[in-house]
């Protein structure tokens, strides 16, 4: 503990007579104490101090900075502190009496001189906040620290938190930036300033820009100005934009946008996205399955010989409402006379749909050599050979 703290301390507790509620901050740097006689003067002009010893003194309002009013509890403090000697008992006495009267800073000096004066008193360093960490006393601050921590906005981090922290909220607020500008020049398209519009999205590198273009582009009818949002989503090529291409590859009304996905993501060689094709051969959705098949025709990988056997006749359940939804009984015929409904009845029906697209897909992998239509079991043990054969070979190998 700091030497001129310790005596400072031990000054206040032994000898010193009680003094006055208020404590005068000087110019000079001094302090004085003492009670504050004319303090409902207005305007200030002078202070005007009683002194705890009789008599009283008068400054200048410039030679006073500051004038620290003291509480009931704090100028009740100044006298029980002087009925405590500078022991361990007598230190721990005043923390405790400190605590009732909710008087932290002071509670803390005397505790702080408990374990200045034995080191180990567990109850002083539990009241400071201590833990005996590997043979030490720590404060859970000074474990933290020790652990590399800092601290940041109120809580314990480590310098390589803080720089995620961060440097997500850079990335937050550039994304937010991007729905600005995208709302900008969106509102110009319709406008005299089109063309600056349409330059200003076909300089658009910044991939925390994908998740504003990909937003517009899934709420935009105009299927021109999807096409711009297609071609500046591919200028950017970054994972995130090729994720969102390779869904409006399949899923984009218009054919042509399609095929311009396609077209950039043939070049894109990422296991992910044959994965994320072979995948959507399980869609429910029809139209769904054969656009996949026909994205895997491009990248023609061994790997989507099988799902695209399977995916050669699909299934799909439908449910047919017959009769009168409302339910109940009605009277009517087509000619304006009368019959009656009891309700309505839902069957579920079952549709087989032959993917011709999904078979276009299979020869063009295979380069033309096998074709055995819609006939799935004889693909599948054609299939089924297929794999026994190259087994055969690595174990040859």
């Amino acid at each position: 503990m700091d030497v001129r703290y310790s005596f400072t301390l031990l000054a206040l507790c032994v000898g010193v007579a009680p003094v006055a509620a208020d404590e005068f901050v000087l110019a000079g740097g001094g302090r004085i104490v003492g009670e504050w006689a004319n303090a409902a003067e207005s305007p200030r002009v002078k202070y005007e101090v009683r002194l705890p010893s009789g008599g009283s003194v008068v400054f200048d309002k410039d030679q006073v900075t500051d004038v620290v009013r003291r509480t009931p509890d704090e100028i009740e403090y100044e006298r029980v502190r002087h009925e405590q000697p500078d022991t361990i008992d007598g230190h721990w006495q005043l923390a405790e009496w400190c605590r009732d009267h909710k008087l932290t800073e002071l509670r803390k000096r005397h505790l702080e001189r408990v374990i200045e004066i034995e080191p180990n008193h567990v109850k002083a360093r539990a009241a400071l906040g201590y833990n005996r960490i590997q043979g030490q006393w720590r404060t859970q601050a000074e474990h933290l620290s020790a652990l590399g921590k800092v601290q940041y906005k109120g809580q314990w981090r480590y310098p390589q938190e803080i720089q995620i922290i961060e440097s997500k909220q850079k990335s937050d607020s550039s994304r937010q930036l991007w729905y600005g500008n995208m709302k900008r020049w969106r509102d110009w398209l319709n406008g005299a300033k089109q063309q600056q519009a349409v330059t200003e999205l076909k300089a658009v590198t910044d991939p925390l820009a994908v998740p504003a273009l990909s937003e517009y582009m899934l709420k935009e009818e105009n299927e021109q100005v999807r096409k711009l949002y297609a071609e500046a989503l591919i200028h950017i090529g970054s994972a995130q934009a090729d994720a969102f291409l390779a869904d409006r590859s399949l899923r984009d009304p218009s054919q042509e946008i399609r095929i311009i996905c396609l077209d950039y993501l043939d070049d894109v060689p990422q296991q992910s996205l044959i994965d994320y094709y072979i995948r959507e051969l399980h869609n429910s959705d029809n139209t769904i399955i054969n656009n996949a098949a026909v994205a895997l025709s491009r990248f023609k990988d061994p790997r989507s010989i099988g799902p695209l056997i399977d995916a050669l006749i699909t299934k799909h359940k439908y449910a047919v409402t017959t009769g009168n939804p409302g339910g109940g009984l009605s009277a009517s015929n087509g000619s304006g006379g009368s019959g009656l409904s009891s309700g309505s009845k839902t069957t579920i029906i079952t549709d087989e749909k032959r993917n011709q697209p999904v078979l276009d897909s299979l020869i063009t992998i295979l380069g033309g050599k096998v074709n055995f239509s819609f006939e799935v079991n004889d693909w599948k043990q054609w299939y089924a050979g297929q794999k026994k054969q190259r087994l055969l070979d690595v174990r040859r190998s």
